[in-house]
């Protein structure tokens, strides 16, 4: 299997929110990148999260994101690079962050995050699916797509 996934229903202590942090990685070429996303995305984002009260704290959540996929990615090549013979492996990312009320989300490659409500008539459900597409009109501009 070259797929991983995280689910930490509790990082307050590392990001000193009340947060949650979901991640599926679709990993292709091998499973060493999915694992290593898997093992090291929410590490990097506790070292990168915001500390403390801010006006500006939704962008520098964002931002921290942004710094967490880019410093994971980095690692991984830096490690993959470094073997004899150097890895080929890959992987897509897709992160749910919850802090407090707000759900931010990030994605790397052909992996998103769908919102959709389930109502049954009396009551709607909120469902948060985290899908791999292949999708051949997906830019491939080098840029980090956050949503």
């Amino acid at each position: 299997m070259q797929d991983a996934h995280v689910l930490l229903p509790d990082m307050s202590e590392l990001l000193s929110f009340t947060s949650v942090v979901l991640a599926v990685f679709d990993g292709h070429g091998g499973a060493r990148a999915s694992r290593f996303a898997a093992e090291n995305l929410h590490l990097n984002l506790a070292r990168k999260f915001p500390t403390g009260e801010s006006e500006n704290l939704e962008k520098l959540i964002k931002k921290s994101l942004l710094d967490t996929f880019k410093q994971t990615d980095e690692d991984f090549l830096k490690k993959a690079s470094s073997q004899k013979p150097a890895w080929k492996d890959g992987s897509t990312a897709t992160c749910a962050l919850v802090v407090d009320d707000t759900v931010y989300v990030a994605n790397l490659g052909d992996s998103r995050v769908h919102q959709t409500f389930i109502s049954d008539g009396h009551r709607q459900t909120l469902f948060w699916l985290i899908v791999a597409e292949s999708r051949r009109d997906i830019p491939t501009s080098g840029e980090w797509p956050l949503l």
